[in-house]
C-alpha cells in the first residue's frame, strides 16, 4: 500500500479576507501551484 499525503493549497492573505479562515479562498499563486500538483499526481499514481 502506498499513502500519497497532498497539503491544501496557498490562499489568500488573512487579512485580505474578512470572512472566517475556513471559507478563505485559494491566491491565484495556490490555484497555480495545485494545478501544478494534480498534473504531477496523474503523472506519479497508476491509473485506477
Amino acid at each position: 500500500m502506498e499513502l500519497y499525503i497532498l497539503r491544501h493549497a496557498i490562499a489568500v492573505e488573512r487579512f485580505d479576507w474578512s470572512d472566517s479562515d475556513d471559507a478563505r479562498p485559494l491566491s491565484s499563486y495556490g490555484i497555480a501551484k495545485m494545478k501544478q500538483n494534480a498534473t504531477g499526481l496523474t503523472r506519479l499514481l497508476p491509473k485506477i
